[in-house]
């Protein structure tokens, strides 16, 4: 059977004995968290997969159809069980309901998964690097990339800028080449470079565009494109208007999840 598209590898071990363990609403946060991992590609170069996304608890309660009560009582088995992980924006853990409370909360795949995966599947490689915490203890993470296979037939989909980095490529070209992509992000990052026309001129330096906008453009993919239009003009008279000195792709979903649009 071919490659087929608009998929998300999905460890075994879930469907192979884990699964036994969880609850639906259990099942339900790790399969967003995989999603939101493994079904994304950090680095367009080396095939990299993303290691943790920030998602937010609306935004789960919205892709799992659970809320309230059972939502947060399902995140605390899963951390709890290694299933999944949450983790500040410095990378500090936040095993506990008190630590996560009031934070911007980055969830990865828990090491029940991950380790398990590693050693049954050449599919996923897991490589570690130590990062450093508030405390400035030094903690291992995992970053998880394709095999060959999987990464040059990724490449092949995707057409990525950094294939030639050094080859010149303006802002028309870029665009183009966004508005040719299947992936709603990359759209969205080409509809954002063609508002804000940074002067690059080669690919490596879009590359670099594309990294950085990234989780903004992603996390704004479920929403239509009249809504961004209203917020981004709305943000653009707060400027004019000086309240806002400037605004990025980051403050635009902000704004969007957190304002009624006109």
């Amino acid at each position: 059977m071919a490659n087929i598209p608009n998929t998300t590898q999905t460890p075994n071990i879930i469907f192979n004995g884990l699964m036994r363990d969880m609850t639906d609403t259990d099942l339900r946060v790790v399969l967003c968290v995989v999603r939101a991992t493994f079904g994304w590609i950090a680095d367009l170069e080396t095939g990299m997969r993303k290691e943790e996304d920030w998602i937010s608890h609306w935004q789960l309660s919205k892709k799992t159809g659970r809320s309230g009560r059972a939502l947060s009582t399902a995140i605390d088995q899963c951390i709890k069980k290694d299933w999944i992980e949450a983790r500040d924006e410095n990378g500090v853990i936040l095993d506990t309901k008190a630590k996560r409370r009031g934070q911007k909360i980055y969830y990865r795949i828990g090491k029940a998964i991950i380790l398990t995966t590693s050693e049954k599947s050449s599919e996923v490689v897991v490589s570690s690097e130590k990062t450093s915490n508030e405390d400035g203890s030094n903690e291992k993470s995992s970053r998880y990339k394709t095999n060959s296979y999987t990464k040059e037939k990724l490449l092949q989909n995707t057409a990525s800028p950094s294939a030639n980095a050094d080859i010149p490529m303006d802002l028309k070209e870029f665009v183009g080449w966004c508005d040719k992509s299947r992936q709603r992000y990359i759209q969205i990052i080409g509809t954002w470079a063609d508002t804000i026309e940074p002067n690059f001129t080669t690919k490596k330096q879009w590359e670099s565009f594309i990294k950085r906008n990234l989780r903004a453009a992603k996390n704004l993919e479920p929403f239509e494109d009249e809504r961004l239009k209203k917020a981004y003009r709305e943000l653009r008279e707060a400027v004019r208007e000086g309240w806002l000195k400037k605004f990025s792709l980051e403050t635009l979903y902000k704004f969007v999840m957190n304002h009624e649009i006109k």
